[in-house]
């Protein structure tokens, strides 16, 4: 019997595996080429196996998100991924996918994989996916506009003693968990620093999501923040919506004017800061 090594054995399998599949698979090394796409994959793309593999997955996908995956190394699953792809009624593709970069023993990234799930399970399925997109895209395209602006420390311009002993503090916030207060005349650079702190952090890979306090109206400011539950009043949406607390869990949550908060709810937010624990916004029927 003739001996195949341990990296043929997985090959095959995972070649296998990849042809059983109704999935389309695609995997990108740490300089964003692709590796290996399934047939499946490039039956959609259009394209062919000895095509894709070897050239860049921009070229292939231009608006893939791998590239975000691999450089800046975290996973999603459950995504909405939108194809540029039209269907024969000229309508959108719209998919579920999971992605997640591939690391090895030392913790380091060495590719990226994705897995788009061609068939949905039921109609239902389908009809929730399009409801959501609207909402998820929004803040996901927004927080890659602001990554992709890279603020840093390093670019805010300011060179006298004081300023250098704020960036200082910048710095020594950015390395900690705990919330930041930023106070300062209006025009002075606060979001600046809060996103200079948010992206020298710990959680840079995770979204920023801002809310401007004092342009909302008080009585949409608790929803706007916690979200609510389906029928918590007139006008609320189908299955509820989330707040800006989960929306930007794991990451950073920048309140603009807080000052202009209404004192209900700053005791509402300081059981956030002390409690870590959120309650969606509900009414009372009567």
């Amino acid at each position: 019997m003739t001996e195949i090594n341990q990296d043929k054995r997985y090959k095959y399998i995972f070649d296998e595996i990849l042809t059983l599949t109704d999935d389309g698979f695609v995997v990108v090394d740490n300089h964003d080429v692709i590796t290996d796409i399934n047939e499946q994959y490039c039956q959609y793309l259009k394209t062919t196996r000895e095509y894709a593999i070897g050239r860049s997955i921009a070229e292939i996908i231009p608006n893939t998100k791998m590239i975000d995956i691999v450089n800046y190394a975290y996973q999603e699953e459950g995504a909405i991924l939108r194809l540029s792809e039209k269907s024969d009624d000229d309508s959108d593709r719209i998919f579920l996918v999971n992605r997640s970069a591939v690391y090895d023993e030392n913790h380091n990234v060495i590719a990226g994989v994705a897995q788009v799930k061609f068939r949905l399970q039921t109609l239902d399925s389908a009809k929730k996916l399009m409801r959501k997109y609207s909402e998820y895209e929004f803040y996901r395209e927004e927080y890659r506009s602001r990554n992709s602006s890279q603020y840093s420390f390093d670019k805010i311009v300011g060179n006298s003693p004081r300023f250098a002993e704020v960036k200082k503090a910048g710095y020594k916030a950015a390395k900690t968990m705990f919330p930041v207060l930023l106070t300062g005349e209006t025009g002075t650079g606060k979001e600046v620093f809060a996103n200079a702190i948010h992206n020298n952090g710990e959680r840079r890979e995770k979204p920023m999501v801002s809310i401007n306090c004092a342009a909302i109206p008080n009585e949409l400011l608790e929803s706007e923040l916690f979200g609510y539950e389906e029928g918590a009043f007139t006008g609320a949406k189908k299955g509820g919506k989330k707040g800006k607390f989960e929306l930007a869990s794991g990451g950073t949550l920048f309140l603009d004017e807080i000052g202009d908060m209404p004192l209900g709810m700053q005791a509402k937010l300081l059981r956030v800061l002390q409690e870590k624990e959120i309650a969606k916004y509900e009414l009372q029927k009567r």
